[in-house]
């Protein structure tokens, strides 16, 4: 039986010919009955949200590590001094950071790659994970829309599992 893990509202990733639906989003719901997709093959469970205290502390222990290190870095190359390029890239990092580790966690908890399939999102010519935002809206389209969930859930899939997934474009929605 193939169960259809689905990360986001991006419908046109969907297998639309899935025995079963798992969904790792929480408004899905809606989502399921407008795509006409067969309720009882769905599964709408909760996701294990990761303990709070335990995500902040992985948030600050990674940018305590890497945030310097990357300043550092930055500061060798481009100038402008240590404590400039640390508060230009502190909110890129800390959202960076807490994006994929949100999405990592959520399918570490229920992916099987026995039991799952699924569609993940092909690169687009701007890769959001390797690169700032041209602007503060690509920054917050990649943050906060499903669109941005799918692209650091295809970088798991990329990395953990190259290969095993068939890479699919996915539309930018307006918004």
């Amino acid at each position: 039986m193939m169960v259809n893990l689905i990360v986001s509202n991006c419908s046109e990733l969907w297998i639309k010919g899935a025995d079963k639906f798992q969904f790792l989003t929480e408004n899905s719901y809606d989502q399921a009955v407008s795509y006409e997709l067969p309720l009882e093959r769905c599964h709408f469970g909760p996701c294990r949200v990761a303990d709070t205290q335990g995500t902040i502390d992985f948030i600050e222990n990674c940018l305590n590590k890497y945030l310097s290190i990357v300043a550092s870095r930055l500061s060798k190359i481009h100038g402008n001094g240590h404590g400039f390029w640390r508060q230009v890239i502190f909110f890129y990092l800390r959202d960076l950071i807490s994006n994929a580790h949100t999405v990592f966690t959520q399918i570490e908890d229920v992916f099987d790659p026995s039991v799952h399939n699924l569609h993940i999102a092909a690169l687009p010519d701007k890769v959001p994970l390797y690169g700032v935002g041209g602007s503060i809206e690509d920054a917050l389209f990649w943050g906060i829309t499903d669109e941005g969930r799918e692209y650091y859930a295809a970088e798991y899939f990329r990395t953990f599992y190259p290969g095993m997934f068939l890479e699919k474009p996915l539309t930018r929605k307006r918004w």
